[in-house]
């Protein structure tokens, strides 16, 4: 999981969020509430309907007229809103000011607008149902018959005359608007925790799918199961050799024992016949394949044996720097004719094993059948040497296969770097020439669609001997966890 990813997005987000609001103006709110009382002015007259009512003020609340004299009488403007409740007789007028006694001021004012309102158009109401009531009255023929009819308009005719004489008919304001304590707006720490929750649910979102549209190879037991080869050595990250000033990364245990463990492989694959001639290559260039050449030769000569080094990648040579070696005369002058072998081989100058190291050596001599004392091991390189117009037509000739032949008689093990087999057709023919081949796999860098290409490429070779797989530049964190209790603690 791409944890930085989340990390930056849940951070930028929250405080962003944060900042935008706590640099935003502050406003305040402050409420009052009105008891709304029907009266028989009110539509339906005979029972007057309060949620029609409150609905009537509402809209009246929000009327220019309403907005203008409370500006022109208070001095001062603010968002008005107004809520009805369902279940009552009341209306909460609501004002946002910028500051809590303008939050008020504008309430009380708006209320007693209200009531204002209410009972003047009230008044004109019960004005005009009185005045209808009396036509109607004088309008209804006198008489038994119409007895019942003229009581009951006299009876409206008694209870508007009485409307009109209550003070508080209409509306009632209900208490004092009172400034708020704080600020009702913006709210940066609470907006900052839903913006928290929302980019953290974003950020694993959009970390799950780049994890899913991301192709390359990141665990070492990917690289088994893509390969589907056997895993012959783990390497865990390391600096290159002479980085930032840096040590050899030979010098630390971990790195040193993933090597050796790596020649342990190659050898146990036939006890009786070690492969003695291994060819090294990899999917794609920058997967450190002349990297794990170099430093497995030196835990070769470090067990005592005599590691001849051949560099076939003609195109991208590196190993005259690696070895502190002179770049020519290399292997493109040796198959021209014009200089001999044992002149063209350079022998590396490396420290002698350490006393702790003699036992490896012991065991490493008697395991190639050499009953003779430890002797001290050696690395000699031959370099690609001269450049060449084609290098497919070269490495593929039986004078390549002679000279490999010829190396591994005078060498306990030779190590060939090749160049990567989905750049260039160079490597292909040297496929079937050596006792082994060993891919090299970086996390981190080789892709599944480079894996499988790959693979193709080996099984339309049949005659290639493929040992396994080196997965490359592994972690360090994963790579303590998985063999940091077998080596022990790094020297």
């Amino acid at each position: 999981m791409r944890w930085w990813l989340i990390l930056a997005v849940v951070v930028i987000a929250t405080a962003g969020t944060y900042v935008y609001y706590a640099s935003q103006p502050k406003k305040y709110t402050a409420s009052t509430e009105l008891l709304i009382r029907a009266s028989e002015a009110d539509a339906g007259f005979s029972s007057g309907n309060a949620s029609r009512t409150s609905q009537n003020l509402l809209r009246l609340l929000k009327s220019s007229p309403v907005v203008a004299e409370v500006k022109n009488d208070v001095g001062i403007s603010g968002q008005v809103s107004a809520s009805a409740a369902t279940d009552s007789d009341f209306v909460t007028v609501t004002v946002t000011a910028n500051s809590p006694n303008n939050a008020a001021r504008l309430a009380n004012a708006y209320a007693d607008a209200l009531v204002t309102g209410r009972r003047g158009q009230l008044q004109r109401d019960t004005e005009e149902a009185l005045r209808a009531a009396r036509h109607d009255l004088a309008a209804t023929p006198a008489g038994a018959g119409n007895a019942d009819a003229r009581a009951t308009i006299r009876s409206r005719i008694n209870d508007l005359e009485a409307a009109l004489t209550l003070p508080q008919a209409g509306a009632e304001r209900v208490g004092q608007a009172r400034p708020p304590s704080g600020p009702s707006a913006p709210k940066p720490a609470r907006n900052a925790a839903f913006a928290f929750l929302l980019s953290l649910m974003l950020g694993i979102a959009l970390a799950y799918l780049l994890d899913r549209l991301d192709r390359r190879i990141k665990h070492v037991e990917d690289v088994e199961r893509l390969y589907g080869l056997n895993l012959v050595g783990v390497v865990p990250h390391a600096a290159p050799a002479g980085e930032d000033g840096g040590p050899d990364p030979m010098t630390d245990r971990f790195f040193r024992e993933s090597f050796r463990t790596l020649l342990t492989n190659i050898q146990c694959t036939d006890l009786e016949r070690p492969p003695r001639t291994v060819l090294v290559t990899s999917a794609v260039p920058g997967e450190g394949k002349s990297t794990v050449v170099r430093n497995l030769a030196l835990a070769s000569r470090d067990s005592g044996l005599r590691v001849a080094v051949v560099e076939s990648d003609l195109r991208g040579p590196s190993l005259a720097a690696m070895f502190r070696v002179q770049a020519a005369p290399g292997l493109m002058n040796v198959l021209a004719g014009g200089v001999d072998l044992r002149d063209a081989l350079q022998r590396v100058a490396v420290e002698a094993p350490s006393a702790t190291e003699v036992g490896s050596a012991i065991m490493t001599a008697a395991g190639n059948g050499d009953p003779s004392a430890v002797r001290d091991g050696s690395i000699s390189v031959l370099t690609s040497g001269s450049v060449t117009a084609n290098p497919p037509a070269v490495l593929a000739t039986e004078r390549v296969t002679s000279l490999f032949d010829q190396i591994a008689a005078e060498y306990d093990l030779t190590l060939i770097d090749s160049s990567p087999l989905l750049t260039v057709s160079d490597s292909v023919p040297l496929l079937s020439m050596a006792d082994a081949t060993i891919l090299v796999c970086r996390a981190g860098l080789a892709t599944v669609p480079a894996v499988r290409r790959v693979t193709e490429i080996l099984q339309r070779h049949p005659r290639a001997n493929i040992l396994g797989v080196v997965a490359n530049d592994v972690p360090t964190k994963e790579f303590e966890r998985r063999y940091a209790g077998y080596y022990g603690t790094a020297a």
